[in-house]
């Protein structure tokens, strides 16, 4: 059976990106195509009100930054496990662990 698009009222989590290079823009979209395009939006950082979540142009350059339907906010290694559990379904298996080696790597 093939995943269904998520239809909720809540709005999508949202991938921030840094949009100043085409290295950025590239692999933002390929994440998007990648996990899934109907299940979290895709934005670059200098067309949001960073300061809405506590964020600064200095978090969103060069990186990834995950803002969850809560309003919680991942940044670095942390949007990884975020990004496939909102992806498909073949996806999530993956996400413990992702999350484990995040967890692991952040001890170091």
């Amino acid at each position: 059976m093939p995943d269904l698009p998520v239809t909720s009222a809540e709005p999508l989590p949202v991938l921030v990106y840094d949009d100043t290079t085409a290295l950025g823009r590239a692999q933002a979209r390929a994440l998007w195509h990648v996990v899934s395009r109907d299940r979290f939006e895709l934005r670059p950082w200098r067309r949001l009100p960073l300061e809405r979540w506590g964020l600064t142009p200095d978090d969103c350059r060069g990186a990834l930054v995950w803002i969850g339907r809560d309003g919680e906010v991942s940044r670095g290694r942390e949007v990884w496990p975020e990004l496939l559990r909102h992806g498909h379904r073949f996806l999530r298996p993956t996400v413990r662990p992702v999350e484990r080696l995040v967890r692991g790597r952040a001890r170091r």
